[in-house]
């Protein structure tokens, strides 16, 4: 069994005051992941030769 990671970076990326990157937890990543996949435009990220 794989060992889940005990926080990973929030999404969309940013910095908190302190100037360190917002961390977030593992459920609250993977919800930010399908949103990422469910709400991206068919077509609209490309990352094939131009």
């Amino acid at each position: 069994m794989t060992q889940q990671p005990s926080y990973t970076m929030d999404f969309p990326y940013r910095f908190a005051g302190d100037g360190i990157t917002v961390r977030t937890g593992y459920e609250d990543h993977i919800r930010d992941l399908i949103e990422q996949l469910l709400f991206t435009r068919q077509g609209s990220v490309w990352s094939g030769p131009r």
